[in-house]
C-alpha cells in the first residue's frame, strides 16, 4: 500500500483497552515514538472500535490512525481494475468507517448545541443523512451488476453446463489452476488481492460444458465480513455446482490445518456452501517429496471429515487426481439441468431478482 515500516510496538494483554487498545502508558510510549519518528500513520493489527479510533487520532495527533481492514481496504483499492470492484470497495469502506464518522461528527457537533434541537444536531444528523445516502446510492449499483451477473449464470445453467468455483487462500495456486485448465492467462502474483473481480472460463474438456470460476483469495485471520462485502464472488461460490476450495500443502502443518479449519467455517458457515459442493485440492506437490504429500494427504483428510481432498501441481501441469476426482462427484451431484429448476424456483420467491423490465 506504499507505506514504509519505522517501528514496531507490541502489548500483551487478557483483552484489549476501550479507550486506546493499548494500556494508556503504552498509548503515551507509542505517541513518543510517533513524535520521534515524525511518523504520518499508525497502523494497527487489531480492528480498532470507533471510540477506540478516535482516542487514538487525539492522542497521536496529527498523524492517521488506521486498522488491518482499512489497511486490507486501500490494497483491494490499489488492486481493483474493473468498475464493479471499485464499487463493492467503495462500500465495504463506507460501512466499515461509517459508525466512526458518527461518533466524530457527534463530538465535533454536539459540543455546539444549544437548547433543544440546537444547531449542533442539525449540523449532526444532515452529515449522518449525508453518508447514508452515499451507502444507499452504491448499494443500488451494486445490485444492478448482481442482477446482470444472475442472467448470464442462468443462462449457462439453463444450457446444461456446469460450474465449478475456484476459492482458497492467496497464493495457494488458484489463478495458475484456472490458467492451467482454461487455457487463459489471467494475471498470476504471490501478492493477496490478485484476483477481487470473478474471472469464468470454459474447462478444455469435450464431455461436459464446464465453466471455471476464479475467485478472490483468502487471507489467514481477515475478517470474514470483508470477503463477504465481495457479494459479485459470494454469489458465484453459491451459484457452482462444486467448489474447488486450495490450499498450499508445501507450507507448515500447523498453519495448513489452521487455513482448513478457519476456511471451511468461512465458506460453510459464513457463505453457507454445503459440504458435499467442496472439494479440498492440495496444491504445490512439487515444492515437497512424494512422501511429505502422502502424509499431508492422510492428515488433511482425516482432518476434512468426509469432504473428498486430491493433491495437484498447477506449476507442472499435474491435475490428474483433481479431473479424476471432479468427474466422480459429478456423477454423484444431482444434474445441472436439476439446478436449473431450483434456480427457477428462486427466482419465483424472490431470491434471485431478475433486472427491471426495460
Amino acid at each position: 500500500a506504499g507505506y514504509t515500516p519505522v517501528d514496531t510496538m507490541i502489548q500483551t494483554r487478557l483483552k484489549p483497552t476501550t479507550s486506546y487498545c493499548f494500556g494508556k502508558g503504552k498509548a503515551q510510549e507509542l505517541r513518543e515514538k510517533v513524535e520521534a519518528h515524525k511518523a504520518d500513520t499508525v497502523i494497527f493489527y487489531n480492528t480498532l472500535s470507533s471510540k477506540q479510533k478516535l482516542n487514538l487520532e487525539r492522542l497521536l495527533y496529527p498523524a492517521r490512525v488506521i486498522d488491518r481492514v482499512e489497511l486490507t481496504l486501500e490494497i483491494f483499492q490499489l488492486s481493483s481494475a474493473d468498475v464493479f470492484s471499485a464499487l463493492q470497495i467503495m462500500l465495504a469502506f463506507k460501512k466499515k468507517v461509517f459508525p466512526y464518522l458518527k461518533l466524530e461528527a457527534a463530538r465535533r457537533y454536539f459540543r455546539h448545541r444549544a437548547g433543544f434541537r440546537g444547531g449542533g444536531e442539525y449540523a449532526y444528523m444532515s452529515r449522518v443523512r449525508g453518508l447514508h445516502k452515499e451507502i444507499k446510492a452504491l448499494e443500488r449499483k451494486i445490485e444492478k451488476y448482481r442482477r446482470m451477473r444472475a442472467d448470464q449464470v442462468r443462462k449457462k445453467l439453463e444450457n446444461g453446463a456446469w460450474i465449478v468455483c475456484i476459492t482458497g487462500y492467496y497464493n495457494a495456486g488458484k489463478t495458475t489452476l484456472f490458467n492451467l485448465l482454461t487455457g487463459l492467462s489471467m494475471p498470476v502474483s504471490d501478492q493477496p488481492f490478485t484476483t477481487l473481480s470473478s474471472k469464468y472460463g470454459r474447462l478444455l474438456d469435450e464431455s461436459r460444458e464446464i465453466y471455471l470460476v476464479d475467485t478472490i483469495g483468502f487471507v489467514l485471520d481477515l475478517d470474514p465480513e470483508l470477503i463477504l462485502s465481495f457479494k459479485l464472488n459470494v454469489d458465484d461460490m453459491k451459484a457452482a455446482h462444486i467448489l474447488l476450495f486450495m490450499l498450499d500443502i508445501s507450507e507448515p502443518p500447523l498453519l495448513l490445518k489452521t487455513k482448513l479449519e478457519q476456511g471451511l467455517a468461512l465458506l460453510t458457515e459464513k457463505i453457507g456452501i454445503p459440504e458435499e459442493k467442496i472439494v479440498i485440492v492440495l496444491n504445490k506437490t512439487d515444492l515437497i517429496s512424494p512422501e511429505q504429500a502422502d502424509l499431508m494427504l492422510k492428515e488433511i483428510a482425516e482432518a476434512a471429515d468426509g469432504i473428498p481432498v486430491c493433491r495437484t501441481s498447477a506449476a507442472s501441469g499435474e491435475v490428474s487426481e483433481l479431473l479424476a476426482t471432479l468427474r466422480d462427484l459429478m456423477e454423484k451431484l444431482k444434474t445441472p439441468q436439476q439446478k436449473v429448476v431450483k434456480a427457477k424456483t428462486a427466482l419465483k420467491l424472490g431470491l434471485i431478482r431478475r433486472p427491471p423490465p426495460s
